[in-house]
């Protein structure tokens, strides 16, 4: 990723993630409590997914792979290109 994108792509962005979710240890917490909310966007498309092996392109911030880990399922995130490789 060029700098250009980077400092795009980075700008303000811890900023607009706790605005959105607020604290990471409130939202943490929310997670662990409820982890079908943070997937209710996508719950019908995936049904159960305990025991399903599901790839996270990105790994969107831990707001799925999380809540999906935690509901059973097998989660692989997608390799991304240069520092941000996992």
């Amino acid at each position: 990723m060029n700098d250009v994108n980077k400092k795009a792509w980075n700008y303000r962005a811890y900023e607009f993630w706790t605005r959105y979710n607020g604290k990471p240890e409130d939202a943490a917490a929310d997670v662990k409590k409820n982890p079908e909310h943070w997937i209710r966007k996508h719950k019908n498309q995936l049904g159960n997914v305990n025991g399903k092996r599901i790839i996270v392109p990105l790994g969107s911030n831990g707001r799925k792979a999380i809540p999906l880990a935690l509901l059973g399922a097998d989660i692989t995130r997608s390799k991304s290109v240069g520092e941000n490789s996992c």
